[in-house]
């Protein structure tokens, strides 16, 4: 849009400044949003985010963070929401066209009554949580499973307000697959997500071998909440080439957080769907090599934590030097990652004390760091150790 067209359409604006939220209200409304965890971000008449937004789609802004980024811009005309795993796997249907919704709604009437959907200057929005972070453009709108969409009251720039179909609440956005909901359809390589990168299957072209990410799964889940699952499924997807391992693992420390009484194999249908959805990045495509590391990943954990959970009266140190020898014990090379949270959640301690006793460790020399974890959410990748003789 043109600096004229954005001039033009703040003038037109105005005439519908009547009821307009103020920044404060924004401010209300962008911590409500939050509150259901969303990444929220504002935006100005040309609809884009009023600064810097790229770090919100790693993490959620805080309260101090939010106050600054709507407190004395007037320029701030609504918010939006960050798409993606930051807000929970939260993905938009976006319809250009009443038409083409229509359609859609008269195909998959349950659906249309029950998802989220906003109307918005010349169709309608419709939201879900998925598996797949991915943009797909038709002649009709997109789907969005990654960037920004422009959440209501916000003003569009030629006056529409964006407004809920019906009233929501936060479990009202539902992990669905966007496949079987036609909501992603006709996929094909899309230049935007790279050279090389994998298609999720359309409904076109699904075969026995080839099936999308499924919630319910052939194989026996362990009684948890479908949600819980599917967030894990989502949470530990990788993001590139050489994390399947790291992202296996926290599968597994997840899933045994769910049902701790439960085996390898009754989650083989969860991994099976993990595998699915990371087909699109990882090199190993054989279900089998990712399964077998599951399973080691799974024997892994269980074993740190039957050790960890031996004698909680022990002092912390000799409790923290207990696990490190369990964790060499499992590697033929002796080297080992510790996180900060995995460490807080085997000791009970808070992170940071977790991290001042990892210190405390190398500082006394009988633990040695190999590698300097990194902090980056998207390429993190916990500190390795090793024990000194």
């Amino acid at each position: 849009m043109s600096e004229t067209a954005i001039r033009a359409a703040t003038e037109f604006g105005r005439e519908f400044d009547t009821g307009r939220p103020g920044n404060r209200d924004w401010l209300q409304e962008a911590l409500t949003f939050r509150g259901w965890g969303w990444s929220v971000i504002p935006i100005g008449w040309d609809k884009k985010p009023t600064g810097r937004w790229k770090v919100c789609q790693w993490r959620r802004m805080t309260d101090k963070e939010l106050g600054r980024a709507f407190a004395g811009r007037t320029n701030v005309t609504g918010l939006a929401v960050v798409l993606g795993r930051v807000s929970g796997g939260l993905a938009c249907r976006d319809f250009d066209t009443v038409p083409s919704y229509h359609r859609w709604a008269v195909e998959y009437p349950t659906l249309a009554a029950t998802l989220p959907t906003v109307r918005t200057a010349r169709g309608y929005h419709v939201y879900l949580r998925a598996p797949w972070e991915r943009f797909r453009k038709y002649p009709d709108g997109e789907y969005r499973g990654k960037g920004y969409v422009i959440l209501p009251p916000s003003i569009h720039p030629f006056g529409h307000v964006y407004e809920w179909v019906r009233p929501v609440w936060p479990s009202d956005f539902r992990f669905l697959n966007p496949v079987e909901a036609g909501l992603l359809t006709e996929v094909t390589r899309s230049p935007a997500d790279g050279a090389g990168v994998r298609p999720e299957p359309s409904e076109k072209t699904l075969s026995a071998s080839d099936t999308p990410i499924r919630f319910d799964g052939d194989h026996p889940q362990p009684r948890t909440g479908d949600d819980a699952i599917a967030e894990a499924v989502l949470g530990t997807q990788p993001s590139g080439p050489g994390e399947r391992n790291a992202c296996l693992f926290r599968l597994a420390t997840t899933l045994k957080q769910l049902a701790r009484h439960s085996t390898a194999e009754d989650w083989r249908g969860t991994v099976e769907r993990w595998w699915r959805g990371a087909m699109s990045v990882i090199r190993t495509r054989t279900f089998g090599v990712s399964w077998s590391d599951f399973c080691r990943q799974w024997e892994y954990v269980g074993a740190v934590e039957t050790l960890a959970a031996v004698d909680r009266r022990s002092p912390l140190p000799e409790r923290l030097r207990s696990v490190c020898v369990a964790l060499s014990r499992l590697h033929a090379s002796g080297v080992f990652h510790l996180s900060d949270r995995e460490a807080e959640r085997l000791l009970g301690v808070s992170d940071s004390t977790a991290n001042r006793l990892k210190k405390a460790a190398v500082t006394a020399g009988w633990l040695e760091v190999v590698y300097h974890g990194r902090p980056h959410p998207k390429l993190r990748r916990a500190s390795e150790y090793r024990l000194r003789r």
